[in-house]
């Protein structure tokens, strides 16, 4: 359903923000085939277009490499938008990602530009990204990239807890 796509940038004003998800962790997985593992994180965006067609973006960031990824899903209508959902996080999940929901719907107008601000699939240039991120957002994300490159054995376990925990509180 997902498929990668060449470009490794949204163009925003073709598009208005639905919902936004983000991961929580930062798992260890292979940008490409024969590529070594790198720290990845992950980003769920649901955008309308201007004819009101619904587009689900999955995009991977790869923070030590600046490596960026795109998939896309194809168009569909509002109506199914809790199927596709659904099926965009299992998606990312099967990668080990954990996401969490912004709620970007009923963030305030300062929470939506600092989101937006903080996602690296709105910038053509990836150096812009950089440029635009707070002094302490550089450096909680080497702060992130530094320590999970010590403890990628202990990943698979935090991402087994923080899963459990998610279904439980579910029930």
């Amino acid at each position: 359903m997902f498929e990668q796509i060449s470009e490794v940038f949204i163009h925003t004003p073709k598009y208005k923000i639905l919902h936004l998800y983000h991961s929580l962790n930062e798992p260890l997985i292979s940008p490409a085939d024969g590529l070594p593992v790198q720290t990845a994180t992950a980003t769920l965006l649901v955008m309308q277009d201007l004819q009101k067609s619904i587009e689900i973006f999955i995009g991977l960031f790869f923070p030590d490499s600046g490596k960026r990824i795109l998939y896309k899903a194809p168009i569909f209508q509002i109506e199914l938008l809790s199927d596709r959902i659904t099926q965009a996080q299992a998606f990312v999940e099967q990668m080990g990602f954990l996401m969490d929901n912004k709620n970007f719907d009923k963030a305030r107008p300062e929470e939506k530009k600092t989101l937006i601000r903080t996602i690296p699939f709105f910038y053509e240039d990836i150096e812009l990204f950089y440029k635009a991120l707070s002094a302490t957002e550089v450096n909680f994300r080497q702060r992130n990239t530094e320590s999970a490159t010590h403890e990628a054995s202990v990943d698979i376990e935090t991402v087994f807890l923080e899963q459990y925990l998610r279904i439980a509180s579910m029930l």
